[in-house]
C-alpha cells in the first residue's frame, strides 16, 4: 500500500547539530516529543525506544531544530506531505555506531544542508501481514467458488438427465379467521377454544385455533382467532351463526 507521503526525510542523528535555546529539567523527552507532536499536529511513533529520563527542554519556534534537539541521540525518520508539513516523526532506536554499506548497494538521495531527502514508500508491516490475509482469502475464496461452480454443473447434468423438476406447488392465499375473545392471561385462550367446541361443534368443528400475541401499551392482550376462512363472506357467515347463539366474535382479515 502507497502511503500519501510526499517525501521521507531520513535524518542520521551523527549528521545533525543541535539547537538547543533555553534550558530546563522539567520534563522528561517522551514527554517534550509528545507535546511537540500535539503543539505541530503530526504523530510521533516508536516512543518506546525512549526511556522516561530528564532532558533538557528544547525551546524556540522552529520545530525542526528543536526535533534535532530532543533527538540528538537517536535515528529518526521526518515524514511530510505534499504541503511540506510534517505529518508523522518515527523513531528507529539508539545511534549505532557507522556500518559500512554492502557493495552494490545505492541510495539516491538529493543533500540539502545537513538534511538528506530520499523518495521512499513506507512499508507499514501491520498492513502488509492484512494485505498477505487478504490475498490468502481471496486464493481459497475463488477456489471455493470453482467448487461451487463444477458442483452446481454437476448437479444441473443430473438433474437433466432425469427429466424436467415438476413446478413448485402454489403457495395458498392468506385466509380469514374469526376472533373468538380477547385475554390478559395466555392460558384462558386455549380452554375458551374447548369450550366452545364442544358446544358449537357444527359451527367450530372443522377449524383450528391460533393465539396470537397483541402488545397494547402496558398491557398485553392474547387473541383467539379460528380458521381458516375462505374469504370474507365465509368470514361474516360465521360469525353471524356464532353471534346468533351468544358468541361474541369478529372477523380479522388476512
Amino acid at each position: 500500500m502507497r502511503c500519501l507521503l510526499h517525501v521521507l526525510v531520513v535524518v542520521c542523528a551523527s549528521a545533525l547539530p543541535m539547537a538547543v535555546g533555553a534550558q530546563s529539567h522539567d520534563q522528561s523527552l517522551r514527554e517534550q516529543l509528545r507535546s511537540l507532536a500535539t503543539t505541530g499536529g503530526f504523530t510521533v511513533e516508536g516512543l518506546g525506544f525512549i526511556g522516561d529520563e530528564q532532558t533538557p527542554r528544547a525551546l524556540g519556534n522552529d520545530v525542526v531544530g528543536r526535533l534535532r534537539a530532543l533527538l540528538h541521540d537517536y535515528n529518526y525518520v521526518v515524514a511530510y506531505d505534499a504541503e511540506s508539513r510534517i505529518t508523522e516523526i518515527r523513531v528507529l532506536g539508539l545511534r549505532q555506531p557507522p556500518t559500512k554499506a554492502p557493495e552494490g548497494v545505492a541510495v539516491v538521495a538529493t543533500r540539502k544542508g545537513s538534511q538528506h531527502f530520499v523518495e521512499a514508500t513506507r512499508a507499514n508491516p501491520v498492513i502488509e501481514a492484512k494485505r498477505d490475509k487478504i490475498a490468502r482469502s481471496l486464493s481459497a475464496a475463488r477456489r471455493a467458488e470453482a467448487d461451487r461452480l463444477v458442483a452446481e454443473r454437476r448437479r444441473q447434468a443430473k438433474a437433466l438427465s432425469r427429466g424436467p423438476t415438476p413446478a413448485p406447488a402454489a403457495t395458498p392465499p392468506a385466509a380469514f379467521r374469526v376472533q373468538l375473545g380477547a385475554f390478559l392471561t395466555a392460558e384462558n385462550a386455549p380452554a375458551v377454544w374447548r369450550r366452545l367446541r364442544v358446544a358449537q361443534p357444527d359451527l367450530l368443528g372443522g377449524l383450528r385455533q391460533r393465539v396470537q400475541r397483541a402488545d397494547r401499551g402496558e398491557r398485553v392482550f392474547h387473541l383467539l382467532q379460528v380458521g381458516p376462512l375462505a374469504d370474507t363472506e365465509a368470514a361474516k357467515a360465521l360469525c353471524a351463526a356464532l353471534t346468533a347463539r351468544g358468541v361474541d366474535c369478529l372477523v380479522v382479515k388476512p
